[in-house]
């Protein structure tokens, strides 16, 4: 990704950038996500990992959260398919743009 400011969580506002290290690039039969966590929003956003557009993928309640039977405490989370071009060694760029102002709480590359 391209430099840019920095972003710390929570974010409010309709351009977040974020830059998460994920080490090396995973392997073709593994599926990559962004995973966000954006309480009192429910739509889809603008994602894009290192400019290349995420689809949506709905909204999910962790299953590592309902594994350990815990109470998610936090809202779903918005998940967003990632293309396998889109992702790189190291560094990558994650950009959310919303029309309106929302919180953004969490922010993961999920590697499965």
């Amino acid at each position: 990704g391209e430099p840019s400011e920095d972003r710390q969580l929570p974010y409010t506002g309709t351009h977040g950038v974020f830059r998460l290290h994920i080490g090396p690039r995973p392997r073709a039969q593994q599926r990559v996500r962004v995973e966000l966590i954006v309480p009192e929003h429910d739509k889809p956003l603008d994602v894009r990992l290192n400019g290349i557009p995420c689809p949506w993928s709905g909204l999910v309640e962790p299953k590592h959260v309902k594994a350990a039977g815990l109470e998610n405490l936090e809202s779903k989370r918005h998940i967003y398919n990632v293309s396998p071009k889109a992702i790189s060694d190291g560094y990558n760029l994650i950009e959310v743009r919303a029309k309106q102002k929302v919180t953004i709480n969490w922010v993961e590359i999920s590697v499965k």
